[in-house]
C-alpha cells in the first residue's frame, strides 16, 4: 500500500518565503508529490512560483486571475483525474501555504490515509493552546459548536485546511458547491453517517497578526460560510412554519364542518386530522427538500411517526412538570418554551437519526 501516490495539493494566494520554504522542507521530509495552484497572485509573486517549480520539481497550475480557494484546489482535483488518471492515487492531501501545517502532520496525514484508504481524515488542532489568539479560539469554537448541531456530525475542527481526502470522494468533491473559503466547510457538510471519518491531533502553529497574513475576508467571507452552514436549518425553520400554517388553516376549516354535527368531539377530530394531515406534509417536505434524504422512504416514515409520538408526550410531561414544580406562568406560556426547546431538539434527531 506504500507506494500508492498521495499528491499533496497547496493553493496559494500572493504568498511569501513561508511557501518556499513549506515545499523545500517537505521535500526535505521526502514528500515529494506536490501540486501547488497560484491563484492569481500576480506578476510581483512569479518569481515564488517559478523557484518552487525549477528548484523543487513542484507542479504548479495557474490562474489568471483569483478565484478563490475552493477553485483552486477543484482545478488541481481536475488535474490529478485528469492528467494522472493512470497512476495509483489512493487520494490526495490539501495543505495551506502559510505554514501552519508541518511536514511532519502532513506525513501523519499521508500514513494514515495510506492505512486507511477509505476514510475522509481532518488534521484537529488543539484551541485550548495558550498561544491560539482569543479571536481564532472563540471564532472556531462557536462554528464548530453551529456545526455539530445543523450536521449531526461531531467534529471538532471545522476550519482546519489539512485533509486527507480518499480516491472514492474524488467526484463528490468536485460537486461540492462554493469557490472560496466556503467550500471547505460545504465539503464537511456534504459528509454523511456513511462516510468514514478520521480526526487526527496536529501540531497547533499560530504566528502573531504582524507575521501571519491571512486573505479570509471576516465579512463577507463569514457570510458566505455561514449561510451554507444554516442552510438546512433555515429550511427546516420554513417547513416548520409552513406546516403549522397548513395545521390551523385545516383545524378551522375542520371545527367549522363539524361543530354542528359532533358538539361534543369536533374539537378533538379536527385537531386530529389537521395535525395528520400537516405531519405527512411536514415529513414530505423535511425529506425532499430540507435533508434531501435517499434513505427509504418507509424507514423515515417509521422513524419520523415515532419521534412525532415521543415529541406529543414529551411536550406534554414536561409542561406539565414545568408548569407544577418550576414556573408559574400560564400552562399556554409553559407549552410554548417547552415546544420551543423541543424544536432545536426535533431538528437535531432528524438531522442526525432519521434523514
Amino acid at each position: 500500500m506504500k507506494d500508492k501516490k498521495v499528491p499533496i495539493i497547496i493553493p496559494s494566494y500572493e504568498p511569501d518565503a513561508k511557501l518556499v520554504n513549506l515545499c523545500k522542507d517537505l521535500i526535505d521530509f521526502g514528500l515529494e508529490d506536490i501540486i501547488v495552484v497560484n491563484d492569481g497572485s500576480g506578476q510581483d509573486y512569479t518569481e515564488i512560483f517559478t523557484t518552487i517549480e525549477d528548484s523543487y520539481k513542484v507542479v504548479v497550475l495557474n490562474h489568471a486571475v483569483n478565484r478563490g480557494k475552493g477553485r483552486a484546489l477543484k482545478t488541481a482535483l481536475e488535474y490529478i483525474i485528469q492528467e494522472r488518471k493512470d497512476e495509483d492515487i489512493i487520494g490526495f492531501i490539501t495543505a495551506d501555504s502559510d505554514g501552519q501545517h508541518t511536514p511532519k502532520d502532513i506525513k501523519l496525514c499521508i500514513d494514515h490515509l495510506h492505512e486507511n484508504p477509505d476514510s475522509f481524515i481532518l488534521g484537529i488542532r488543539d484551541f485550548d493552546d495558550k498561544k491560539v489568539p482569543l479571536r481564532s479560539k472563540l471564532g472556531n469554537k462557536i462554528t464548530r459548536l453551529i456545526f455539530n448541531f445543523v450536521s449531526g456530525l461531531n467534529i471538532k475542527d471545522t476550519q482546519t485546511g489539512l485533509r486527507a481526502i480518499p480516491k472514492n470522494l474524488f467526484r463528490k468533491a468536485l460537486d461540492i458547491e462554493g469557490e472560496r473559503f466556503e467550500y471547505e466547510m460545504n465539503m464537511l457538510l456534504a459528509l454523511d453517517r456513511f462516510d468514514s471519518i478520521m480526526e487526527l491531533p496536529i501540531d497547533t502553529v499560530y504566528e502573531s497578526k504582524t507575521n501571519h497574513k491571512s486573505h479570509f475576508k471576516t465579512v463577507s467571507d463569514s457570510i458566505k460560510v455561514y449561510r451554507n452552514l444554516l442552510k438546512d436549518f433555515v429550511r427546516y425553520i420554513m417547513s416548520s412554519l409552513s406546516s403549522t400554517v397548513l395545521d390551523f388553516t385545516i383545524f378551522y376549516i375542520m371545527i367549522r364542518l363539524l361543530k354542528s354535527k359532533l358538539p361534543l368531539s369536533y374539537i378533538l377530530i379536527s385537531t386530529i386530522i389537521a395535525r395528520v394531515i400537516s405531519g405527512v406534509f411536514n415529513y414530505y417536505l423535511n425529506h425532499k427538500y430540507v435533508f434531501s434524504s435517499d434513505i427509504r422512504k418507509r424507514v423515515t416514515f417509521t422513524k419520523y411517526f415515532l419521534l412525532a409520538v415521543f415529541d406529543m408526550v414529551a411536550s406534554g410531561i414536561l409542561v406539565t412538570i414545568i408548569y407544577n414544580n418550576i414556573l408559574a406562568l400560564p400552562e399556554v406560556f409553559v407549552k410554548v418554551l417547552v415546544d420551543f426547546g423541543m424544536f432545536f431538539v426535533g431538528y437535531y434527531i432528524q438531522k442526525k437519526y432519521i434523514f
